[in-house]
């Protein structure tokens, strides 16, 4: 399998706060109050927008490959 790894940009925002949410929900369904997992998709557009306005080309570690795996990196490696 080639994996295809680059930094994420601007216009990713959105589906990272749609993958965070669907993440969340299927990971921690049972463990963490519903309420608080129901509310992440209520404000999945919310969160996406902020990150959009508050994204810093310069201070931009984090990247995805081709897969849509979400990575943050710093300058010890990446990590999943």
């Amino acid at each position: 399998m080639i994996f295809l790894i680059r930094k994420k940009e601007r216009k990713d925002c959105f589906d990272v706060a749609y993958v965070v949410t669907v993440v969340w929900n299927e990971t921690y369904r049972g463990i963490v109050p519903d309420e608080f997992l129901d509310n992440l998709y209520l404000n999945e557009e919310k969160r996406g927008k902020s990150s959009f306005e508050k994204f810093n080309e310069k201070e931009n570690y984090s990247c995805f490959n081709n897969y849509f795996n979400y990575y943050y990196c710093n300058g010890s490696g990446c990590k999943e």
